[in-house]
């Protein structure tokens, strides 16, 4: 009796598992209507699509209206008063120079063509020369010697440091094409320092041949004739030079000749300026899109075909443009395409240097019944066809075979140019994967 009283017990917990495990495939196929969503056939559904033909292309914006300020000054750089991003007004001071000997060079010249406006009075008043005459000459053309000396040593001392100036900026640079660009630099101040050092040596001997003339104070009036018509020549020369220097101590404090904002620093505080450019002033809200074109693209664009680009400070949003200008020059990434930005409302939001996706359109959109790649598949006498899930009784369909005719062709779909589809009819999505009269099951439809 117990052996039968277990094995009630054994067909009650059988029975028991057997009605749970009905009651979680029950509730398991209303979940999931019968079917994984996996086993379902990809179809798509046969409608117009907008399409276009366009190539890509990176960019970056650009300021179409962009300043250099430059300066003459030879002195070095004391104090830069901006940076870039800084946002100026015309007449805002921007950079200052060291004063160097510039008031002592000028008070120099003054007095050297004060001098000589002195002497060419007694040369005129005394056209046959006299003691006073020559020795007055002679004093001038000892200062101007000297002055020619000063001049050289100056000019020796300023190569000397810009040389080391701009050694010590090639030993210290970490871009490539700048340090070649600094030490090129350098080997010319550098070549330099040879024939100034020579002029030094001949202005030292003009200095000495000038002492001893003033000191022994023998010409002919021939010569003292000839000479100060020379002396004339030079004291041009002198006020030019002076000029020069009263316009550079003008100049030692440098204002900004135009609004806007400051792009590009290419001097240093306690240097000379190179090239003598100083800085870069530009426009804000007045950009280009400066884009770069693969060469395999370039001889598919032309001038005015209509663009769009977008950037992350726009998000998804399209902005539209013209292609402006295309450059025939391949600077090893490619080749350079300005875009002119007709979407004039986007500039507020745009900043300069910004990158940009940049889509050039070969023709412009259109709209029209279309189909993936996937779609289509060719015969071996390369026709094209696509399959549609055909209805055959209640909820059964089958793939049909049917020929078409394609048109444009875009990145991810292809124009169907040919009335054997209707639309609405669905297109099977991946028609390598199928054959004719196959079943195709479709979501939300159920044997």
């Amino acid at each position: 009796m117990k052996k039968k009283g277990k094995i009630k017990k054994i067909i009650k917990t059988l029975f028991a598992l057997a009605f749970v495990g009905s009651i979680i495939w029950i509730m398991t196929v209303r979940i999931n209507g019968g079917a994984s969503t996996n086993d379902y056939d990809f179809t798509i559904p046969y409608e117009k699509q907008k399409l276009s033909r366009f190539i890509t292309a990176n960019g970056k914006v650009s300021m179409t209206d962009k300043l250099v300020m430059t300066s003459d000054v030879e002195q070095k750089i004391k104090k830069i008063y901006c940076k870039v991003g800084d946002k100026i007004k015309e007449g805002d001071v921007v950079c200052e120079f060291e004063t160097g000997d510039i008031e002592e060079q000028i008070v120099k010249l003054e007095k050297i063509i004060s001098d000589f406006e002195k002497i060419n009075n007694l040369q005129i008043e005394n056209l046959d020369g006299n003691v006073a005459y020559v020795s007055e000459k002679n004093k001038i053309a000892l200062q101007n010697a000297q002055l020619e000396l000063e001049s050289a040593k100056r000019a020796y001392e300023i190569a000397n440091a810009k040389t080391e100036d701009y050694y010590q900026k090639y030993y210290n640079a970490t871009d490539e094409n700048l340090a070649n660009e600094f030490y090129k630099t350098y080997e010319e101040y550098n070549k330099s320092l040879s024939e100034l050092q020579q002029k030094i040596d001949t202005s030292q001997q003009n200095y000495e041949i000038a002492r001893f003339e003033s000191e022994n104070d023998v010409q002919s009036a021939e010569d003292q004739k000839k000479s100060f018509e020379y002396q004339n020549k030079e004291n041009e020369n002198y006020k030019e030079q002076l000029e020069k220097l009263r316009k550079q101590k003008e100049n030692l404090v440098v204002k900004a000749t135009k609004s806007g904002v400051i792009t590009e620093i290419y001097a240093n505080e306690g240097s000379y300026l190179m090239n003598g450019e100083l800085l870069q002033i530009g426009t804000l809200n007045d950009y280009i899109i400066d884009a770069s074109i693969y060469s395999q693209d370039i001889l598919k664009i032309k001038t005015g075909m209509n663009v769009s680009f977008t950037t992350k400070l726009t998000g998804a949003k399209e902005i539209k443009g013209t292609v402006k200008s295309i450059s025939d020059v391949y600077d090893g990434i490619g080749y350079g395409a300005q875009i002119e930005i007709q979407d004039k409302e986007y500039m507020e939001l745009l900043k300069p240097d910004i990158n940009t996706a940049v889509k050039v359109f070969l023709q412009d959109e259109i709209e029209a019944f279309a189909v993936s790649y996937d779609s289509i598949f060719s015969d071996d006498d390369g026709e094209k066809y696509v399959f549609v899930a055909e209805k055959k009784g209640k909820n059964n369909y089958e793939a049909k075979k049917v020929k078409i005719e394609t048109g444009l062709e875009t990145d991810y779909y292809i124009e169907i140019k040919s009335s054997s589809l209707k639309e609405g009819d669905l297109i099977v999505g991946d028609a390598q994967k199928y054959n004719e009269g196959e079943k195709i099951k479709i979501k939300g439809m159920t044997e």
